[in-house]
């Protein structure tokens, strides 16, 4: 397996991998919009050169935050999604000591996850915040200065 940087060539499998796993997916739009950001990084993990699944995530000032994470059902459990998690636990800096993720409540599947892969709920954020019809959870990894993911 081999994760890189995700570039316009993949938003066909982005989106079709997006489709399979959510209930209410990113259109191109809103992807090429998060990955333009300058603070925004996009990452293709590929088996072979078959996308298996991708992240998208924001380098805060104080944490990093996952915005978007998916991992093709055809490739889940084969630790994809953790070996991209991964990626960023190296990332910290002496400001940003964690990492973020919110989850929609009915999202168990992404709760179960994160939680196997050290993060924890901290805080209940209302569905309203982002338009959502749900609530969801702010789900946090509090990084160690040498923090390694055990993958």
């Amino acid at each position: 397996m081999q994760i890189r940087w995700m570039i316009r060539r993949d938003m066909p499998q982005v989106l079709a991998i997006e489709r399979r796993v959510y209930l209410d997916p990113w259109t191109e739009r809103d992807f090429i919009a998060a990955i333009q950001q300058q603070d925004h990084i996009g990452m293709v993990a590929e088996i072979g050169e078959v996308p298996a699944g991708f992240m998208v995530y924001a380098m805060r000032k104080k944490h990093i935050e996952i915005v978007n994470l998916a991992v093709d059902p055809a490739y889940q459990r084969q630790g994809i999604g953790s070996r991209m998690v991964g990626r960023i636990i190296g990332k910290p800096s002496r400001n940003r000591r964690e990492i973020q993720a919110n989850v929609r409540e009915r999202n168990l599947a992404a709760q179960l996850f994160l939680r196997e892969i050290g993060f924890r709920a901290e805080r209940i954020i209302p569905g309203d915040c982002y338009g959502w019809d749900e609530d969801a959870y702010e789900m946090v990894c509090r990084l160690q200065q040498d923090a390694e993911l055990s993958v």
